[in-house]
């Protein structure tokens, strides 16, 4: 087989993180962490949110230290992925909303 034309099977895999890799939210899970580590810092949480969606997830990606192993995954779609990776498939693209840090960490140990 031309290689060429097997690059042109290549195709990547997209999976949405939310929702669909983890059965929650990682803003979610990121302010209930925080809430059970200091539940005297509701009112901060409320003023972040004030300030905007974008200063609440910033903040909360400074505070709180999100493991992988703490997340409710989806085991069939981790499955899925692995399995996937060993067909025609160039690359994994995990869409996520959260600090780059975060999400290089969480996909080293995922797959």
């Amino acid at each position: 087989m031309n290689s060429s034309k097997s690059e042109s099977k290549l195709r990547p895999l997209v999976i949405d993180l939310d929702g669909t890799l983890i059965k929650s939210d990682t803003l979610f899970e990121s302010a209930n962490q925080y809430l059970l580590s200091r539940p005297d810092a509701f009112l901060k949480l409320a003023g972040w949110l004030i300030q905007g969606k974008s200063v609440l997830k910033n903040q909360l990606a400074q505070k709180v230290n999100l493991e992988p192993e703490t997340l409710p995954f989806r085991q069939e779609v981790i499955e899925f992925i692995k399995k996937e990776k060993y067909k025609l498939i160039n690359t994994l693209i995990i869409v996520m909303v959260m600090e780059e840090r975060l999400t290089m960490r969480w996909l080293r140990s995922m797959i």
